[in-house]
């Protein structure tokens, strides 16, 4: 018997409403070499039943003995799967129709790249378009920083993954995607197509929505293993710096001082890499001086002394920055939005 093309590795955990949805919109792929595992992680509603409506041979249900999780559910789909390339998809989602065609096109023509990515669209609660960097010295650059490719919208080299023992961290309930392209980073080479093929559905049956009252427990343990895996000594206080310089207020508000000490965490980080050499060094301070550029953008609203400690920890005062900013000020005494 062939061996199929594409293995599409779908876990599912109660999402009856859904996953239906998430099935047709690959069964009406227009690329057709491909089978269809669909992990049941014990789910307690009629997802099961709503998977077993669907009689395409391609599809090959796997039922966990006991509810495992994500990221191991994920690692039995790796194990079972047949094909050269592996596609994930969530069970809440819906692809466009021909998303596997032009990630399987763009991988057999660009050999030296071993996942590939999409744009995608949020829908739900919210619509928005999210487009990803495309080049994979950015992309791994970016990992520090945030997840930087939409992981259940890729596609990889089965021959990639097995090769150097890539596999989902099960110690993870969230952020097990960005772990793994930590460890991938080191050995394979990432894109992202510009083409929405992915379309991401927001609520509260999505694992971020799950996780939000303890997000930041989830996102600094992803942050202490990337920071590790740098080689940068860290204390706390350096996480929440970290984060502050994603302009995450809520875990420290801006002020002087650690618009200051944020500035010498960046210096820390670009340092290390020059040392440990994890990264491309003129992609990782290039990244680095993004999130600095934006932080000014994302402090500004928050006055006067902000901006001047800002521009104090830069050590010069760009003139589009200047502009912005008095820009801001005249349209907040008018009223302006």
């Amino acid at each position: 018997m062939l061996k199929p093309a594409v293995s599409i590795v779908m876990p599912v955990y109660n999402m009856e409403k859904y996953v239906g949805e998430a099935i047709e919109s690959m069964l009406n792929q227009t690329f057709k070499d491909f089978e269809f595992l669909i992990i049941d992680d014990c789910s307690a509603d009629g997802s099961l039943q709503k998977i077993r409506s669907y009689s395409d041979s391609r599809i090959r249900i796997i039922q966990n003995s006991k509810n495992i999780g994500l990221p191991a559910s994920e690692n039995v789909g790796i194990r079972e799967s047949k094909g050269k390339y592996l596609v994930r998809m969530d069970s809440d989602d819906i692809s466009s129709p021909d998303r596997i065609e032009k990630l399987f096109n763009f991988l057999e023509a660009n050999p030296s790249i071993d996942i590939c990515g999409s744009s995608l669209r949020l829908f739900g609660e919210k619509e928005l378009v999210v487009s990803y960097l495309e080049d994979s010295d950015e992309i791994a650059s970016d990992l520090i920083w945030v997840c930087s490719m939409p992981h259940a919208a890729c596609m990889m080299r089965m021959e990639k993954l097995k090769a150097y023992n890539l596999w989902y961290d099960e110690s993870y309930s969230v952020g097990e995607d960005w772990i793994f392209l930590m460890r991938a980073k080191d050995h394979l080479r990432f894109s992202n197509l510009k083409d929405v093929l992915y379309h991401y559905r927001r609520g509260p049956q999505s694992m971020v929505a799950q996780a939000k009252g303890d997000l930041w427990k989830h996102n600094s343990r992803v942050y202490k293993d990337l920071l590790s895996d740098l080689g940068v000594p860290w204390d706390e206080s350096e996480l929440k710096l970290h984060c502050f310089l994603l302009a995450k207020f809520d875990i420290l508000a801006p002020s002087s001082e650690v618009i200051r000490k944020s500035r010498q965490w960046l210096d820390k980080l670009i340092s290390s890499n020059q040392l440990t050499k994890k990264y491309n060094r003129d992609t990782f301070e290039k990244m680095c001086e993004k999130r600095w550029n934006q932080l000014f953008y994302n402090i500004v609203p928050y006055g006067y002394k902000n901006v001047k400690a800002y521009f104090n920890s830069s050590g010069e005062i760009p003139v589009d920055y200047l502009f912005y900013y008095f820009k801001y000020s005249i349209n907040k005494m008018l009223g302006r939005k």
